[in-house]
């Protein structure tokens, strides 16, 4: 979602997804999907379909292994529908990738209001039933966590555990590092 920088995902869609792989672009700017089918053919990619998700029909054509999110986060206007409803999209260890602008982003940003703070990214994923699975902190500026259905070492039981417990002793405390 968000297809403004083809370096993140859809110009490398053919060498990540393998030849039958298939990377959907979906944007809600009618031109730069225009942009992408011009240069996918002119770069002779064939792996990549755009959809405008605006048109929720388009969204829920394809169940998808992971739905990367780069920079889109803070322009969502109700996020805990959002991914609640993108939820019934993902295939059952599917994954969301979501990098945004956090609080230690450029001036800029925080003035532009173009950045969200990390944990409410975490909050707004955990209410719309997804857990955190990893998180790292190696782009400036910007927070990076990754979500799906399950603890990432696939044991549920004793995760929800952990996590009921550590809930009920720190609330709101999500189990990824905001550090």
């Amino acid at each position: 979602m968000g297809g403004e920088s083809p370096l993140w995902g859809w110009q490398s869609g053919e060498k990540r997804t393998g030849f039958n792989g298939l990377v959907i672009a979906a944007d809600t700017d009618s031109s730069l999907l225009g942009y992408i089918q011009l240069e996918k053919a002119k770069l002779g990619i064939g792996n990549i379909r755009t959809i405008n998700i605006q048109d929720r029909n388009q969204l829920h054509q394809y169940q998808y292994d992971l739905v990367f999110l780069r920079d889109v986060f803070h322009h969502l206007q109700n996020p805990v529908a959002y991914f609640s409803e993108l939820r019934s999209c993902l295939k059952t260890n599917g994954r969301i990738a979501i990098i945004d602008w956090n609080e230690r982003a450029s001036i800029f940003m925080r003035i532009s209001g173009h950045y969200t703070p990390e944990q409410t990214i975490l909050d707004t994923m955990t209410a719309s039933g997804f857990i955190c699975q990893a998180n790292y902190h190696h782009l400036k500026g910007q927070s990076f966590n990754i979500f799906g259905f399950t603890h990432p070492n696939g044991n549920d039981a004793v995760f929800k555990a952990l996590r009921a417990k550590e809930t009920k002793e720190t609330p709101n405390k999500s189990p990824c590092r905001t550090d």
